[in-house]
């Protein structure tokens, strides 16, 4: 039975981190023209990757009906481990942050985030291949801003998705520093904290089961995030 997008209420199983944490410190080389070049290089690179996904973005939107339909395959083989380690293979799910950027009122985006959580709860290894692209992070906090004040309810229920997708993300400690980074962790928690803060009127924000659920996956995400000496220091 397919899964419906809705169940975000479902118990999230604890997985032990490996030993080793993610420091975020590399060593660099002290030596000025090195520096030079290796900051070179990695602009060129991010360079390459913002054309990459521009063009991605710009054909996946003149290609409606085929992308829609790729992901609906995506989306049935997800479900099955053995076919979800072949997405991750072959490099789909690294990408899949690209659809994120289209509307998201969309059936594509809906697709995508429900595609992301199959395999990241199926095939956990998965969670470090989506990290390996900063575009996706950047893709999570962009739709995370664009969510925060939706009001229809298949809004709400992406919403409470991709704050399932964080938690899955935030258990692979090689993540943290790019959710971090990417502003992923600062958008959770003015989120769920700025009506007890006083920065939403009361009247303003509704008390909805789906706005509960999606505050307590919200401090779950967080929770999942002390393990980080730099999103220690934010919370």
């Amino acid at each position: 039975n397919v899964r419906k997008p809705s169940d975000t209420d479902r118990t999230l199983s604890r997985r032990s981190y490996s030993d080793a944490a993610f420091s975020g410190n590399e060593t660099r080389d002290q030596n000025h023209l090195s520096q030079h070049l290796g900051d070179a290089e990695e602009k060129q690179a991010l360079n390459l990757q913002a054309g990459y996904n521009e063009r991605a973005l710009a054909w996946s939107k003149g290609y409606l009906p085929v992308t829609l339909s790729i992901l609906e395959a995506l989306r049935e083989l997800s479900f099955h481990q053995g076919c979800a380690q072949l997405i991750v293979k072959s490099g789909a799910f690294s990408v899949l942050g690209v659809v994120l950027r289209h509307d998201h009122r969309t059936q594509l985006v809906k697709l995508a985030v429900e595609i992301i959580w199959n395999i990241l709860d199926i095939h956990p290894p998965s969670a470090l291949m989506f990290g390996s692209k900063d575009a996706n992070f950047e893709a999570l906090s962009d739709l995370l801003i664009r969510l925060e004040d939706c009001y229809r309810l298949k809004d709400k229920e992406l919403r409470n998705e991709l704050a399932v997708v964080l938690c899955l993300l935030a258990r692979e400690r090689g993540n943290h520093m790019m959710l971090v980074l990417n502003q992923c962790l600062a958008i959770a928690i003015h989120q769920s904290t700025k009506l007890e803060l006083g920065q939403e009127e009361l009247a303003s924000m509704s008390l909805s089961e789906s706005d509960f659920e999606y505050k307590n996956t919200l401090w779950a995400f967080i929770q999942e995030m002390v393990y980080c000496d730099l999103g220690l220091s934010i919370i």
